[in-house]
């Protein structure tokens, strides 16, 4: 499957307890089908928590959430998930860990796993194992086995957020690459205003907790996009704007 649009009306997460937590309300966003849209917004507002709700690994408390026109239940083969953490089984080769999805669904395809990891630059590294790679390496690894499932969206909660800043950009540039290749829709969790600007059509502002979409931009700059870009006044702007909205919430 190529790429799906994604639907977030009115929803609602509440955490239970003693002490009772309010983490989503009525939160409502829609993605494009291939559209490469990307949420900001102060910790603590729930951004992760949105992504494992359309990834169907947490249950919301209200509200309705839909990939393709599909409502989700729990997890599906149409999204794919990509961590901060490195999620790599150690036990396993590069080439394993990519096959696993397949393989579990009775879908291996040899050729898939090589397509992915020649797309990601790792054709390589089939054989060796996640201690042999570097933080970036694991990353790729952990995109390819997304992609191996061939989901029509891709979920992404700040999966470059523990990378250096030279691999973080490296990273960036091979996601467009492959995002553009592969025609899929991506949903990308960052705090980094920068990065947000760079790769997405448009910006998901959100609240503080509890969490709402305060404001969305659509991002008009050129592609293919360059580091250089941050010097340019209206990249400078945008990212000023987006500062000024997280800022209401130390107010």
């Amino acid at each position: 499957m190529n790429s799906a649009d994604i639907t977030v009306t009115d929803v609602t997460l509440r955490y239970g307890g003693k002490q009772p937590v309010l983490a989503l309300d009525r939160l409502s966003l829609d993605v494009k089908p291939n559209e490469f849209a990307v949420i900001v917004g102060p910790s603590g507002c729930g951004k992760s928590s949105l992504l494992y709700l359309i990834a169907g690994l947490e249950e919301r408390s209200g509200g309705s959430i839909t990939v393709g026109g599909s409502e989700v239940h729990g997890p599906g083969a149409d999204r794919g998930m990509v961590f901060q953490s490195y999620t790599l089984f150690p036990w396993l080769t590069v080439a394993e860990n990519v096959a696993y999805g397949p393989k579990r669904r009775g879908a291996a395809d040899p050729a898939v796993v090589a397509r992915y990891l020649e797309e990601v630059g790792l054709a390589a590294f089939a054989k060796h194992y996640p201690a042999q790679l570097s933080g970036g390496m694991k990353q790729r690894v952990a995109i390819a086995r997304a992609l191996a499932n061939d989901p029509a969206v891709l979920l992404m909660d700040e999966p470059f957020g523990a990378l250096d800043s030279q691999t973080r950009h490296a990273m960036q540039r091979l996601l467009l690459r492959v995002w553009d290749h592969t025609k899929k829709t991506v949903l990308f969790v960052t705090h980094d205003i920068e990065e947000a600007i760079l790769l997405a059509d448009r910006v998901f502002v959100m609240s503080g907790r509890p969490g709402q979409i305060r404001r969305v931009l659509t991002v008009d700059f050129p592609r293919p996009r360059h580091e250089d870009l941050v010097l340019d006044p209206a990249f400078i702007a945008m990212k000023r704007e987006i500062m000024g909205l997280l800022k209401q919430d130390e107010e």
